[in-house]
């Protein structure tokens, strides 16, 4: 009786707690953190926000744009109640600001002189208020014929560099940002966006060019969505709907310092500089990105719902704003509250090293990265810095290592190329002086041969059983270069080749490919051992050489090509030799080349290729006796017939395994029948 009693008091306990911090126990389950591992996939890592407290007031109704002044009090651009909200760090409302006068803001931000900038879209007009709340100035269509007389003019979002200019982000405004002086003087456009013309739009275009109609050709670009602007004066913003360079980051001429290829989704439409050289970006399907100053992805994190109500959740989210101690807020318009996040330790410590490494202390930044990795092993970000500390300290094999870690590959050059240089200042002397020893005994051997002739017998030798095979075989690999078509007339006509050595050649030929794969330098590696298994990999290989000799043989015969299947099998690896006998000298190079030598390495690899497709060819030409068109022809037939035979083949595939699927359900529904 007593352990029952201790049992429902218990239970009762985990009630109460389940009733009194519901959201606290669904917190950590209501969304996932990811991050981009080493070989660029995005995997899950530990949780970078926690979601925390939620700002919810009455007065705040449909809160559409955010912005966290020095002093920490946040302005909410709210929509539904027609106003300017202002709270301070606890949540508390302590002032509004445009009642009366806004209709709809949808942004705010802070100017010189703590001035309040509101954008008003439903009255198409900027206004200036001071601190306290009274309106200074308001800005409406600028006048200038510059800006165009027919361009829509609904400012949805702004920001304010330290001179006063406005950098205003309009509904439909195509040319750009809208930039504005502190008079509300027209200055010009900002950062426009290029148009992406789509295949529809390209034929559309195309076909109304022939017909001389030209109205197809206005393809007009998306105007940016958010906007904000960082303590060194960069711009930043991001576009809904655009798939190349989402996301902007401009520096005074308008250009974009980011890569096009920016990690995210084209549905982003919010934007705001962090404290720690990072910035956020928030898209509409509820997910948050920060990135570190150069548009690497540290984080993704956040989830959309529109049936539940959980931390961390979103239903409508419309902007987000960080403060300077690293926390976020995100306007949620349909719940009407303002979501806030708070920094793990892992992030404090991510940022905290961030900040030394934007500012070139690599070395002092390494305690906080080594820390961020003890973490979590897979943040390549930290690696690289660590990389870079030991660069500084002049630790080249350590800073190789987190390199190749982080698949670094700028980085692992630098490194490589010192440890390289350090080793040629040791032993240059050496290989040098073992160079000149055998260049001066090579040159003394034929002396002496041309002398005394005694190497007669080791020649009579070496002729001897190049004549017989299978030597001969082999060294009909080397005349390939300097006769290749008398080559291929002894493959056909003096069978000098056989079916047993052009096997064994094969085999070389595919533990070459598994030995370029293993051994190629880490600055040329393809990765394809990381993505696919090795078998897979020499499957693929294998049955392309197979289904192209296939083929060829086939389609050659239908157009009266001379060459037997024998033929084709072994003159095919013949015009591979540029391969056999060039590919591991090259896989040798790329070990001891840096970046700055990679011409060396892809000039070669193309050099051999190019070779082998020559040879290749010619043996078409010379095994099936076609004419220049003729080969040219029987090559593309036989690419055609390889496309059509895998589709055929894909198809039975799909059948078989339906039938298979069919038949093991037939079976199934009678054993449970049964």
């Amino acid at each position: 009786m007593i352990k029952c009693t201790k049992s429902l008091k218990l239970f009762l306990m985990l009630l109460i707690l389940m009733i009194m911090f519901p959201a606290n126990i669904f917190a950590t389950d209501a969304y996932k953190t990811y991050t981009i591992s080493i070989d660029g996939q995005e995997i899950e890592t530990q949780t970078a926000y926690e979601a925390s407290t939620i700002l919810k007031n009455d007065y705040l109704q449909r809160p559409e744009n955010l912005y966290i002044a020095d002093d920490n009090l946040m302005y909410v651009a709210d929509s539904g109640s027609k106003e300017i909200v202002v709270f301070d760090e606890s949540g508390k409302k302590t002032n509004s600001i445009g009642k009366g006068i806004l209709k709809k803001p949808t942004g705010v931000t802070i100017g010189p002189d703590n001035q309040i900038f509101v954008a008003d879209s439903a009255k198409e007009r900027v206004y200036i208020f001071s601190k306290t709340g009274e309106l200074i100035s308001e800005y409406g269509k600028p006048d200038s014929p510059l800006f165009g007389k027919k361009q829509p003019y609904k400012p949805l979002k702004l920001n304010v560099d330290r001179k006063g200019n406005i950098y205003i982000v309009g509904e439909g405004a195509s040319n750009g940002i809208i930039q504005l002086n502190k008079a509300g003087e027209f200055l010009g456009y900002f950062g426009a966006n290029t148009a992406e013309a789509s295949v529809f739009q390209t034929f559309k275009n195309l076909i109304l060019a022939r017909t001389g109609i030209k109205k197809g050709f206005s393809n007009v670009p998306i105007a940016p969505t958010g906007i904000d602007m960082d303590k060194k004066g960069i711009v930043y913003t991001v576009t809904n709907g655009l798939t190349v360079e989402a996301i902007k980051k401009l520096n005074v001429a308008g250009s974009n310092m980011l890569l096009q290829n920016v990690y995210a989704a084209n549905t982003a439409i919010d934007i705001v500089a962090g404290p720690f050289g990072t910035f956020y970006v928030l898209d509409a399907n509820g997910y948050v990105y920060e990135y570190d100053s150069a548009g690497n992805l540290l984080f993704r994190f956040g989830s959309k719902d529109q049936n539940v109500q959980r931390l961390g959740v979103f239903k409508q989210p419309t902007a987000i704003e960080v403060a300077s101690n690293g926390n976020l807020y995100i306007a949620d318009a349909e719940q009407g509250i303002i979501h806030a996040f708070r920094p793990t330790e892992f992030t404090n410590k991510l940022h905290e090293g961030l900040v030394k490494f934007e500012e070139g202390l690599y070395v002092e930044s390494e305690q906080y990265w080594q820390q961020v990795l003890q973490m979590n092993s897979s943040l390549s970000l930290a690696h690289i810095a660590v990389g870079q500390a030991y660069y500084k300290q002049q630790e080249y094999k350590q800073a190789l290592q987190e390199f190749k870690l982080a698949n670094d590959t700028d980085g692992y050059s630098q490194a490589f190329w010192e440890i390289r240089h350090e080793l040629l200042g040791i032993y240059i002397a050496d290989i040098l002086f073992v160079v000149l020893l055998v260049c001066l005994g090579l040159y003394l051997l034929i002396f002496l041969d041309k002398k005394f002739n005694f190497l007669q017998g080791i020649k009579k030798l070496v002729k001897h059983y190049a004549k017989r095979k299978p030597f001969s075989e082999l060294l009909l690999l080397f005349k390939m270069f300097r006769h290749p078509i008398d080559s291929f007339y002894e493959i056909k006509r003096m069978k000098k080749a056989s079916v047993l050595v052009a096997t064994s050649l094969y085999l070389l030929l595919i533990a070459e490919l598994i030995i370029s794969l293993y051994y190629t330098g880490f600055l040329f590696q393809s990765n394809l051992l990381e993505r696919y298994h090795l078998l897979l990999i020499l499957s693929i290989f294998i049955s392309v050489l197979g289904l192209f000799i296939m083929i060829n043989y086939l389609i050659s015969t239908i157009n009266d090509g001379e060459g037997s299947f024998e033929n084709v099998y072994t003159g095919t690896i013949y015009a591979l030799a540029p391969y056999i006998i060039f590919s591991l000298p090259i896989t040798l190079l790329s070990q001891f080349i840096t970046l700055n030598e990679s011409f060396l390495y892809s000039f070669s690899t193309q050099i051999m290729l190019a070779w082998a497709f020559v040879l290749l060819f010619l043996m078409i030409k010379e095994i099936h006796d076609f004419s220049l068109v003729d080969t040219m022809k029987n090559i593309l037939l036989t690419l055609f017939g390889c496309i059509m035979a895998v589709l055929v083949l894909f198809v039975l595939y799909i059948l078989v395994n339906q039938v298979v699927d069919f038949v093991s359900s037939v079976i199934q529904e009678v054993m449970v029948r049964v």
